[in-house]
């Protein structure tokens, strides 16, 4: 009796867990004419490229009327979902959505699950590429009138971050927080892209460049930061069209993306 006890308390954990990194939400479009639903998430099996079984593709973008889509690397989707989270590491991810509105609707209007988002212990926020102080906490409200918002008017981006693993939390000392963000532009790129760090703690970070195989290329930098903004260069020099990954880490908190270089 004690062992089933045991084996089913341990099925029960996996689930938690399971439910806790991996996730889907909806995203409700509309104009007040028309309206779509599109998904985003993570799975344990995601990447962030094209995912069959995963990810949905969107139709061709129409040049008029109402749409919406997720959108990633000149790939566009209707259902995006990228690699998630875990007990041992901590992930980002940006969704980056494009809309637009008939020719008789109304400025778009964007609703989520907030409830849902926020039972999920991570940190789902929209962002703004010009205004900092323009972003929105997706786990606080459920909704985003673009009339009221300048800077979304026809694309958004929600950044999540997903919980910190336990194994981290076990020393609160080390990281109570994410230590920085990271953003890159353009991408894909020809011939510098820039890899922006919002620093939030003080901390050593590491930037590594990796091929799409995963094979270890070079290391970009390795210093200590104070809180602020930084911006670096990664020139093309010596690198061959392609997607790469640049990981960025501090202490246990890691970042990765993926950027391609067209020639």
């Amino acid at each position: 009796m004690r062992t089933t006890i045991i084996f089913f308390s341990m099925i029960l954990t996996s689930l938690l867990f399971a439910q806790k990194y991996e996730f889907e939400d909806s995203l409700r479009v509309t104009d007040g004419i028309v309206q779509d639903t599109i998904v985003f998430g993570t799975n344990y099996n995601g990447t962030d490229g094209y995912d069959s079984g995963l990810d949905l593709y969107a139709p061709p973008k129409p040049p008029s009327g109402f749409d919406a889509r997720f959108t990633w690397d000149g790939e566009d989707y209707r259902k995006d979902i990228r690699l998630a989270g875990s007990e041992s590491e901590r992930v980002s991810h940006e969704y980056v959505v494009q809309y637009q509105a008939s020719a008789d609707g109304e400025a778009i209007k964007l609703y989520w699950n907030k409830d849902y988002l926020k039972s999920l212990g991570g940190s789902f926020k929209i962002i703004s590429e010009h205004d900092q102080a323009d972003t929105v906490d997706m786990t606080l409200v459920d909704s985003l009138d673009t009339a009221s918002h300048w800077d979304y008017e026809d694309e958004l981006r929600i950044l999540y971050e997903s919980p910190i693993p336990s194994s981290i939390k076990k020393y609160p000392n080390i990281i109570v927080e994410s230590y920085f963000l990271m953003d890159i532009f353009p991408n894909p790129f020809n011939p510098i892209t820039n890899i922006k760090l919002d620093v939030k703690k003080a901390c050593k970070i590491k930037i590594d460049l990796f091929t799409n195989d995963g094979k270890y290329l070079k290391t970009l930098k390795n210093e200590y930061y104070i809180p602020g903004v930084y911006n670096l260069k990664l020139n093309r020099n010596n690198l061959s069209s392609g997607i790469y990954f640049i990981r960025s880490s501090a202490k246990k908190y890691i970042i990765t993306k993926k950027i391609v270089l067209i020639k």
